[in-house]
């Protein structure tokens, strides 16, 4: 070999190199791209937005779980939790395409004890209280409690945020 293919196939290396390194500066823009911080910031909107609903249906459950209603009443509470379903479902989709599997699974778990929650909630107005129906009650309460719980560590998951500490966990859970 003699010296001048030498100093061209080290050109050839150095441009190569220049040429990864340029391509490289001008791609690190896009990794950190407005597109990516927009869909964090609807990430983040969705997940607020499902939290505040399924926080004030968990509520409402929760309320009819420990409360004892006459049918009237207890009808108009249940077609309150109707409409509040209703309007968590239609937020969640408006909003889906920006959750992960993770919560969907969360999310859809959710409902499904929401729903029979409702339903038991409808079972022991409509028959006397007995002991029977007050451990289903409370069985529901903390499935449903669970259910809320694995929704909202999944949205914490989804976004990046620091997850609970041991003493909050035990908190929640109460």
């Amino acid at each position: 070999m003699d010296w001048g293919s030498i100093a061209i196939g080290l050109g050839g290396l150095l441009l190569a190199a220049f040429t990864t390194y340029l391509s490289y500066q001008q791609h690190k823009d896009e990794r950190k791209s407005k597109y990516r911080e927009a869909l964090y910031s609807k990430q983040i909107e969705a997940c607020q937005s499902i939290t505040q609903l399924a926080a004030i249906y968990l509520n409402l459950i929760r309320q009819l779980l420990k409360s004892k209603l006459g049918k009237k009443d207890l009808n108009e509470q249940i077609a309150k939790m109707t409409e509040l379903e209703r309007q968590l479902s239609n937020k969640y989709s408006e909003h889906v395409i920006f959750v992960t599997s993770r919560i969907h699974k969360a999310f859809n778990a959710f409902i499904v004890i929401s729903r029979g929650a409702t339903h038991q909630i409808e079972l022991v107005s409509s028959k006397d209280y007995s002991d029977e129906s007050k451990i289903e009650v409370q069985s529901f309460e903390s499935k449903l409690r669970d259910a809320y719980y694995e929704l909202i560590q999944s949205m914490r998951e989804a976004i990046g945020t620091e997850h609970f500490s041991e003493e909050a966990h035990s908190i929640i859970k109460k």
